[in-house]
């Protein structure tokens, strides 16, 4: 995971970056990284505005869930 973080917040200088665009499946980049217990990229995409509550449509899943789904704690 090391680099992530540098990488994501380089990449959200983009002003072509869609910060909510989201997979056929509806994954968000939110909810990739909550998924993956990034959790530094986690907190700096709710830093930019990344909608905690969006949800996975066929699930209704949303980043809190997937984290705790995964063993995150933070």
């Amino acid at each position: 995971a090391a680099g992530h973080t540098a990488v994501v917040a380089a990449l959200l200088q983009s002003p072509r970056v869609q910060l909510e665009a989201a997979l056929p499946t509806g994954v968000t980049a939110l909810l990739a990284a909550a998924t993956g217990n990034h959790v530094d990229v986690v907190r700096l995409l709710l830093a930019k505005g990344a909608n905690a509550c969006a949800e996975i449509a066929a699930s209704g899943a949303t980043a809190l869930h997937h984290a705790a789904t995964h063993g995150q704690e933070d």
